[in-house]
Order: C-alpha cells, then structure tokens, then sequence
C-alpha cells in the first residue's frame, strides 16, 4: 500500500511546507475569536444544564410536600 507508505512519511518526515500547512490550520482552529465563542458556548451550556437540574429540584421538592400533605 503505497499510500500508507507515504503518509507514515509525512509524519515521520515532514516538509516545511506541510508544517506550515499544519501550523496555519492549527491557528485557523484555534484564534482567540473562535477560543472566545467556544467558552461562551460552554457558559451557556452550563448555564442551561444548571437551570434544568434547578427545576427538576424544585419539581422533586413541590412532589414531596404533596405527598406529606
């Protein structure tokens, strides 16, 4: 398979020009822009995971003092 050969090649030996492709996709992928927007993801993520867990609590707590009344 002489594929396989030369892509075990490239990453044993690479290029300058494949580093440098690799470097630019890696800095496409990771500006500070795209950092920003994934935190603020996460943030929102978190923030709606928690108000969920808040209801089923309260959910849990007003079907408990039902069932003691």
């Amino acid at each position: 398979m002489p594929h396989i050969n030369r892509i075990k090649d490239a990453a044993i030996n690479p290029t300058p020009e494949q580093i440098e492709e690799e470097c630019r996709m890696i800095r496409a992928h990771w500006s500070p822009e795209i950092s920003e927007k994934r935190q603020k993801q996460f943030r929102v993520d978190t923030e709606h995971q928690e108000h969920k867990a808040r209801l089923r609590f309260l959910r849990f707590l007003a079907e408990y003092a039902e069932s003691k009344s």
